[in-house]
């Protein structure tokens, strides 16, 4: 047995305490890292907790920049599509009247860019080099374009060496003879001492002199009549007039309502004109001479819609016609509408646009009828026995006023081969018009389509914009604008029907309203009458005096009165003269 000296106790001693206190001093090391660890765990659990919200804050702003993006691009694309309007706006308001003229400058930016590119290529001033780049963009140029820089600078349009001198005054115009004596103080004679006359020459002018505006006393005879069963009375024979027992004849009557339905010079000016002349005629009587002109005159208007009502194919349209409401000095929108064919246009006045006016007018009609996408005709246009056709003019209209430069021309220039197939069948028989239509004027069609359908698909057309709503309007009316291929008397667009609606434009800008149901339906019935009389070279007054002496007659039955059977008539006689 060993055992353990003092010293050796005592070592052992000193190594436990030693031993002890370093254990205590890893306790409080432990106790002391212990903490560090939970105060370093809080602090990251407070920079994990800032990360997330930063995260959440991010997240938001990134939803945030994302939405303003997309609100960025709608404000873009509304902003775009307003200045599309706005210039078709300003095209409407204040363009060329042609729009082949104005399709023109759809091509300036491609100009101005070949422009200096040819500059920057020759490095100098444009000159020819640059003229024959403007010719190379343009399409179907004339190649008389190129030798217009041949002219020399600073001088304007030179006369063709070709060009013969002024035309000479018709020789059927009645000549009235005058001698001129010219006074002393005539520019020739200003510094001349004397002058002797050793003859004459004679020179010929228009003029014009006073207008004739005067009464005239008409000396009637009185006679005795003897009638049947030995009846006798007493009457006088005085003219036939449209209004019996009135102040006006019928050739004033005649020349105020041309003047104003025809010629635009409403009621207020023709009063005017008239106290410049020292005469008083009323605004109020003149429309009441007018009303009563077309009241006389309404059968015969009638009679140029039997006509018009017999033709295959007719085209209709509407316009708005201002009607004073009583007593609230306003207007309400009424509307004039127009049907048309080659025989003549008729005219209807209604107090509203309701698509019920056109389909009672049209009611015993069968044929095709041409009109435009106002939801008024669909009742017209669904009946069985109507063959409904849409205007080419009408879509053509639509991409031109689309701010797409190039879907623009390439639908243009499409547009363009169908009219110019029809240029070529004037004067066709509608068998030739549908064997040429089928034959030219279908490829064309398939392939006009055959774009509409790629655009339709395409993300880059977006639906509200010109492009996008030209190409919706022209799928929507598809069927109806290949159907003129299959039916020769059918025109390709509804412009002639338009065309008859320009007067009624311009009288709305000059008459502004009418005053009574009454003014706008005689306003309807003389520009039926006016407008046919045109539409078949008649001068309105000449045909309207003939035709109101017929009826005082009973000369001619209705049907045989109107410009259309009235022009067959001057026809024949000039023949057979």
């Amino acid at each position: 047995m060993f055992g353990f000296t003092g010293s050796n106790h005592a070592r052992c001693e000193a190594a436990l305490r030693r031993q002890a206190a370093e254990i205590g001093q890893l306790r409080e090391a432990v106790h002391r890292l212990e903490h560090e660890n939970a105060v370093l765990r809080a602090e990251r659990d407070e920079a994990r907790a800032q990360r997330d919200a930063l995260q959440a804050d991010l997240d938001q702003l990134r939803a945030q920049h994302a939405d303003l993006k997309r609100q960025m691009s709608e404000l873009l694309q509304a902003l775009s599509r307003s200045d599309e309007r706005l210039r078709a706006l300003l095209r409407r308001e204040f363009g060329r009247s042609s729009e082949r003229l104005i399709a023109d400058e759809s091509y300036i930016p491609e100009i101005l860019a070949a422009l200096r590119e040819d500059e920057a290529l020759a490095g100098t001033d444009s000159g020819t080099g640059s003229a024959s780049a403007v010719v190379a963009v343009l399409p179907n140029t004339p190649a008389v374009a190129s030798a217009a820089t041949d002219t020399p600078a600073g001088r304007g349009r030179r006369r063709p060496a070709s060009a013969g001198g002024r035309k000479p005054l018709p020789a059927d115009i009645e000549r009235r003879e005058s001698t001129y004596t010219p006074p002393a103080d005539h520019p020739a004679l200003r510094h001349a001492l004397s002058h002797d006359t050793i003859g004459s020459t004679t020179i010929e002018r228009w003029h014009v002199g006073k207008l004739d505006l005067h009464i005239e006393r008409i000396t009637c005879p009185v006679v005795r009549l003897t009638l049947p069963a030995g009846i006798t009375c007493q009457q006088t024979l005085t003219p036939p007039a449209v209004i019996e027992r009135g102040q006006v004849s019928d050739a004033l009557l005649v020349q105020s309502a041309v003047d104003k339905v025809a010629d635009h010079l409403p009621a207020y000016r023709q009063e005017q004109r008239a106290l410049r002349l020292g005469v008083h005629l009323p605004r109020a009587k003149l429309c009441r001479w007018h009303i009563a002109l077309a009241q006389f005159l309404h059968g015969v208007a009638l009679a140029v819609f039997d006509e018009i009502a017999q033709s295959d194919v007719i085209g209709i349209d509407d316009s708005v016609h201002r009607r004073v409401v009583a007593d609230r000095r306003v207007c309400r929108q009424a509307r004039i509408w127009a049907v048309s064919a080659p025989t003549g246009v008729f005219y209807l006045y209604t107090p509203t646009r309701e698509g019920a006016w056109i389909s009672e007018l049209l009611a015993d009609y069968h044929g095709g009828v041409m009109g435009d996408a106002y939801a008024g005709h669909n009742a017209l246009l669904s009946r069985d026995d109507i063959i409904a056709l849409f205007c080419w003019a009408h879509v053509r209209r639509k991409f031109h006023e689309s701010a797409d430069v190039l879907r623009r021309r390439i639908m243009l220039d499409l547009i363009a081969e169908l009219y110019r197939i029809e240029a070529a069948l004037t004067g066709a028989s509608p068998q030739e018009r549908v064997f040429a239509r089928a034959a030219q004027a279908r490829p064309v069609l398939e392939r006009i389509q055959a774009q509409l359908d790629a655009w339709q698909v395409d993300p880059q057309v977006l639906p509200k914009s010109g492009i996008g709503r030209a190409v919706a309007y022209a799928r929507k009316l598809w069927p109806g604008l290949v159907r003129y291929t299959t039916i020769g008397n059918a025109p390709i667009d509804n412009n002639a029907t338009e065309r008859g609606m320009r007067r009624v434009a311009m009288h709305r800008k000059n008459s502004l309203f009418s005053a009574s149901d009454a003014g706008a339906e005689g306003y309807a019935t003389l520009m039926t009458l006016t407008q046919s009389a045109l539409l078949h070279d008649l001068d309105p007054i000449a045909y309207l005096n003939d035709i109101i002496e017929d009826i005082h007659f009973d000369r001619q039955p209705l049907a045989k009165l109107t410009p259309l059977a009235y022009a067959r008539r001057a026809m024949a006689v000039k023949r057979l003269s």
